[in-house]
């Protein structure tokens, strides 16, 4: 009889049985670059009322 492999979640994208239970590469980098697409827009706008007054 062969013996029974574990239970493993997928290494490329993080997913088991549907869900996603591991935070890849990937999803840090889409996470970052949308932190930082917020922070850059705030900072144009707290710009942007500086230059109205």
């Amino acid at each position: 009889m062969a013996p029974i492999k574990p239970h493993r979640a997928c290494g490329a994208c993080g997913f088991y049985k549907g869900r996603q239970v591991l935070v890849t590469k990937a999803d840090i980098k889409v996470k970052r670059t949308e932190k930082r697409k917020k922070q850059e827009q705030k900072e144009k706008e707290r710009m942007a009322k500086l230059k109205n007054k």
